[in-house]
């Protein structure tokens, strides 16, 4: 079974290398940003966890890191049900690619990559594929996969080209080392 803690603890810092928790607007449509949630995708988060505005006190590192864990246990550990997994290099690669770019496209990644049906949807036919394939090397080609990914968004998006050293460096990101 993978380990959801230090799993966890990795993405974070992979989102805040420090865990500082510092709150930032990237200009990217999202709105503020800690540890690595967004105010436009973080529903149920109270705005403190952002922000010291409309005279509100701001969330401490140590319950707005509680709240983290929670929201991505919520939002990308259990739908992806990556408790099922039995490597944690695989679950992390998963859970950072989720947490980057959506649970459907991690889900219609590792799709492509055991050469299944792709409908992003992680129900016993995937999670079966996945537990018959050997973890390490199925890591090692998403993470490529994503890379691959990132590439063909610049291509798309030329815009974006700011973006590619940091998704390309989280994409080649290896459990339990940081980058």
């Amino acid at each position: 079974m993978a380990n959801f803690g230090s799993i966890v603890d990795w993405v974070l810092r992979l989102e805040d290398r420090t865990l500082a928790g510092k709150t930032v607007n990237l200009g990217d449509g999202a709105g503020w940003t800690r540890f690595g949630m967004t105010s436009k995708n973080g529903r149920g988060v109270p705005w403190e966890f952002w922000n010291d505005v409309m005279g509100a006190p701001r969330m401490n590192n140590d319950l707005a890191l509680i709240v983290a864990k929670h929201f991505y246990w919520n939002e990308f550990w259990t739908p992806m049900q990556l408790t099922h997994l039995q490597n944690d290099e695989l679950a992390a690669t998963l859970m950072s690619f989720g947490v980057n770019d959506g649970v459907e496209r991690a889900t219609k990644l590792l799709q492509q990559a055991l050469g299944l049906q792709v409908d992003g949807k992680l129900g016993p036919v995937t999670l079966a594929a996945v537990l018959k394939n050997d973890s390490a090397i199925l890591a090692s080609e998403l993470r490529a996969a994503q890379e691959n990914f990132y590439h063909a968004v610049v291509a798309l998006h030329p815009d974006r080209l700011k973006d590619l050293a940091g998704w390309v460096k989280r994409a080649r990101a290896v459990y339990p080392d940081l980058p």
